[in-house]
This record gives structure tokens, sequence and C-alpha cells, in this order.
């Protein structure tokens, strides 16, 4: 299934991520907080082009935040992470490059 263009990535059984996980480039993953507390996310290897999604799929986010890892790249130009902080919250991902990093394209949610 896609959206906007992604595949959805769902977990080995086919189930949402639950603990932390490293994203690849071209997925949406569904997020659940609900079960097992906050969830961090690492962003892919940062290439030109790259991107992805992350969808607090139980709205539990307000709750147990979901971390988005920069792992050291840089976020909208700043040395930063994301978190997903609101319930039912969406956010896509683009790697831009080492100057800006990772931008963010909003989705559902209020940031």
């Amino acid at each position: 299934m896609q959206i906007f263009g992604f595949d959805m990535a769902l977990g080995a059984e086919g189930v949402e991520q639950t603990v932390a996980f490293t994203a690849e480039s071209g997925y949406v993953y569904m997020v659940d907080t609900g079960t097992t507390g906050a969830v961090t996310v690492t962003c892919p290897d940062p290439q030109a082009g790259a991107r992805f999604g992350v969808v607090d799929s139980v709205g539990n986010a307000a709750v147990a935040n979901i971390t988005v890892d920069t792992s050291g790249d840089k976020y909208h130009g700043a040395a930063a992470d994301d978190v997903l902080a609101v319930a039912n919250e969406v956010a896509i991902y683009y790697y831009v490059n080492a100057t800006i990093g990772w931008i963010r394209a909003n989705g559902i949610g209020d940031n």
C-alpha cells in the first residue's frame, strides 16, 4: 500500500513499530507508543532525496513521544532531533544537504 508515493512499512510480523528502529528511505512507518511507551526512530543514511514518514498510529504521541533521531545530522539547519508530541501526528522527512539536513513536511497535528 502507498501513501503520497511512499510504501507503508510495518514490522516483520506486519504490525506497527513499538520499539526503537532505523527508518529506510521511501517508507512510512506506523508507530505505536501505546504498547511499550516512547519510541525513537533513527533517520536513514543522509543522502540527497532520502525521505521517510512517521505516523502516530494509536494517537498516543502526546503521552509517549516519538523521537526522530538525526544521528548528528542537521534538522532544519541546526544540530537537533525532532519530537512528535501531538496525538495522531503525521510527519514526512526529506534530506536536503549537509547544510540544511533533514526538513519536515507537516501532516496531521499541531506542529
